[in-house]
């Protein structure tokens, strides 16, 4: 692969990924150790096992109590903190660059040198307990939950990112260590690191990243793919305002459709001047929170309508989502919304270039993903390039009320 000057990758004979980029005009430092360990990874049993050992791993390791691994960092003006998708775990830093080496000790300190038991693994199921109690009371939060379920049934990729506290109980200290043997390993994981940084610095100090794994023979494999049973989900709770969210699976991250999706998402939802937002709250006002989204993973995507709704409208509001939708199918579209369209998202990639948590962050998904490293120059030129005919034809891919299914949360 070939790089701008300031992007370098190196792969150690271990199978470690260290790729920087160097941002000289900056004081500061955005550093994350990506493992390939998420939801998409487990089973029914042990559902929620990535999401917990997250959590586990700031417990404290052999040398650094948990309070000593906060202290170390924010002593330092530092900040540290992690994160579980579907497909991913990130341990992930923030610091002045004079502090790095001091900081980037305690995140490998943390992945590489933990220290597990049953009293630590008991205590933190309780925090994670609370957390998906948490979820479960937020309704867009529970509602997406129901929907990955629906869209995905019995799959991986349908299972909460935290579990539920029944999977969560199941999972035993043997488990966990298991599933850490099983994934953080040096050839699954990528260090990815942005700012004023020196690339062999940062590849010295990765170096100590010495994984103590078991040899495991056999490839974790996704289950084949499972499809909805229904058209309609319709979901009870005890809340004031009904949820509903329209929705379908799309392409993987890799796919260079999702620009045309990016831009599709923004003329549907990108701001107050969005269709959805002008031609369903605004001119009839049965909706406050409007929007459509979209996800990407290794080898699926999702695509989303969501709205908060009075329940006396649901119907209404779903006919409107989906006359939306079909606008774009008969072609409904002008030159100046398109255009619009094109510098908001160049905008927000720009913007996102700014920072440096930002630029570290898409350095370790382009090269898990994709293996490459795109510069902004061609990202925007991918942008640049989409036409009206690009946008139809992706939104007769979208509206296959066959694929689409209707996922409600109500009273």
């Amino acid at each position: 692969m070939v790089f701008p000057e300031n992007i370098k990758l190196t792969t150690l004979d271990n199978g470690l990924r260290i790729v920087t980029e160097k941002v000289d005009y900056v004081k500061s430092v955005s550093l994350g150790i990506w493992v390939k360990a998420g939801s998409i990874y487990e089973n029914k049993e042990n559902n929620g096992i990535s999401h917990l050992i997250e959590h586990l791993l700031f417990k404290g390791t052999k040398k650094r109590s948990s309070f000593q691994i906060a202290y170390d960092v924010e002593s330092l003006g530092g900040a540290i903190n992690a994160f579980t998708t579907k497909d991913i775990t990130c341990y992930y830093v923030r610091t002045i660059d004079e502090h790095l080496s001091n900081i980037f000790d305690v995140i490998t300190d943390i992945v590489r040198n933990y220290d597990l038991n049953d009293g630590k693994l008991n205590f933190e199921k309780k925090v994670v307990y609370e957390e998906i109690k948490e979820s479960e009371d937020d309704p867009f939060e529970y509602l997406n939950d129901c929907f990955g379920l629906c869209l995905y049934p019995d799959h991986p990729y349908g299972f909460p990112i935290q579990g539920t506290i029944e999977s969560v109980k199941r999972i035993s200290l043997e488990d966990v260590q298991d599933f850490i043997s099983r994934f953080y390993r040096p050839e699954n994981i990528v260090v990815s690191a942005a700012g004023n940084l020196d690339h062999d610095e940062v590849l010295k100090l990765s170096e100590k990243l010495i994984f103590t794994t078991k040899n495991i023979k056999d490839e974790f494999k996704i289950p084949s793919l499972t499809y909805p049973k229904e058209k309609t989900y319709i979901f009870n709770k005890d809340i004031k305002q009904a949820h509903v969210i329209l929705g379908r699976r799309t392409f993987p991250i890799w796919d260079d459709r999702r620009y045309v999706l990016n831009l599709f998402n923004i003329m549907l939802s990108g701001g107050m001047s969005s269709r959805l937002f002008q031609n369903i709250r605004e001119k009839y006002g049965y909706v406050y929170s409007i929007n459509s989204f979209i996800d990407f993973f290794d080898n699926q995507g999702v695509f989303g309508l969501y709205a908060g709704v009075n329940s006396k409208k649901i119907e209404r509001v779903i006919d409107l989502m989906y006359n939306e939708m079909e606008k774009f199918i008969k072609g409904d579209l002008k030159h100046d919304e398109i255009k619009k369209a094109k510098e908001q998202l160049k905008s927000s990639i720009i913007f996102s270039f700014e920072s440096m948590s930002s630029r570290m962050n898409r350095l370790a998904k382009m090269l898990i993903y994709e293996n490459k490293i795109y510069s902004i120059d061609d990202i925007i030129s991918k942008v640049e390039i989409i036409d009206i005919d690009d946008i139809v034809e992706l939104s007769r891919f979208l509206y296959n009320k066959n694929e689409m299914i209707e996922v409600i949360l109500k009273r």
